[in-house]
């Protein structure tokens, strides 16, 4: 479908602070300590890459296609660890030994990087991703998972939002964002991502779509119970909420419980490139669009600041089938009023 068919070469990027960051995708991870100047190649495989989730400078995990890599010393070393069945479609660890994640059979679509669409299992590990075990009592058909510590913690599943505060032992539904504003989006997908110290964001895909839009909205909670829809690329949305800066769901970085920047992309529009929308006030405002003029299409957006973040995506045509691509990594220090392109796949 348009600008995700095929295989992106990037699809992941985080940054522990202005200098240490790590990209990956389609065969490798890079890595840079001194904010993007310059990067080096970390790993090559034949993995595609789907996340990366550091704890630290030093303590991270990559999640490929069918393993789970670890490492303790800032990448220099990777090792395969444990792997459920089916194999983890995401994590999300909170120290170097507890972490949780989506056991599923992933899909590439229209929205994040890693889409579980259908659902999966949620699992936890206490030993550093070495086993992982299914948290029992947990809402079935599991999509996305992401913990601010130990106990406090928000799940998509089956299209809605849940919360626990014991640590995954009890689950509270907090959300549904398929009902909102008096209308029925028939979302799918819910793609949670948490901010210290109670917030969290949500991107909510209704994972089918026509015409160039495939319906999509942010949500924000700073308190991580009540939650403001931010900004919708919907059929009929109410005409009082922003229009999001894409009409294909679009990543989104959380960069405090109040603000978080949001990127997507629009076939449609012309010159064809991703474009930015900087949410503040928990989501009560939100900045004109900017366009990422050299990037087409966005898969992971990482921001430590409202003025500094990196976006990674794709330069390549949109087309059917599987074609290779180039992978770019962009970076802002104005909040996305200029952007520079510091890495490009070789």
């Amino acid at each position: 479908m348009g600008a995700r068919d095929g295989d992106p070469a990037l699809d992941a990027v985080q940054f522990v602070s202005a200098s240490h960051g790590w990209v990956a995708g389609a065969g490798w991870i890079v890595t840079t300590a001194d904010g993007g100047r310059t990067w080096s190649t970390q790993l090559q495989t034949d993995q595609h890459f789907r996340q990366v989730d550091f704890v630290s400078a030093t303590t991270g995990f990559a999640v490929g296609g069918t393993e789970l890599l670890g490492t303790t010393d800032g990448g220099r070393c990777w090792v395969r660890l444990g792997e459920p069945n089916p194999p983890l479609a995401s994590v999300h660890f909170v120290s170097p030994t507890t972490g949780w994640g989506v056991a599923a059979t992933t899909n590439r679509g229209t929205g994040p990087a890693t889409m579980v669409p259908g659902g999966g299992t949620l699992v936890r590990t206490t030993d550093g991703g070495r086993s992982w075990t299914p948290v029992s009592g947990a809402p079935a058909n599991a999509q996305s998972v992401c913990f601010i510590d130990a106990t406090d913690g928000w799940l998509g599943a089956d299209g809605r939002i849940f919360a626990t505060h014991d640590g995954g032992s009890r689950w509270q539904q907090v959300a549904d964002p398929s009902r909102v504003a008096g209308r029925t989006t028939g979302a799918d997908l819910e793609t949670v991502q948490c901010a210290a110290p109670s917030g969290v964001w949500v991107v909510s895909d209704t994972d089918n779509g026509a015409a160039g839009t495939v319906p999509w909205a942010t949500f924000a909670s700073p308190d991580g119970r009540h939650f403001r829809e931010v900004d919708q690329a919907m059929y009929g949305g109410p005409s009082n909420v922003p229009v999001a800066p894409g009409s294909y769901p679009g990543v989104t970085s959380a960069i405090d419980a109040r603000t978080a920047a949001i990127v997507a992309f629009t076939p449609a529009r012309e010159p064809q490139s991703a474009a930015m929308a900087l949410a503040t006030a928990g989501g009560a405002r939100v900045s004109p669009t900017r366009l990422l003029p050299a990037m087409q299409d966005a898969t992971g957006a990482a921001f430590v600041s409202p003025t500094t973040g990196w976006v990674v995506g794709d330069a390549a045509p949109s087309g059917s089938g599987r074609r290779a691509s180039t992978g770019l990594v962009a970076a802002t220090s104005n909040g996305g009023r200029t952007w520079t392109i510091q890495y490009r796949t070789p």
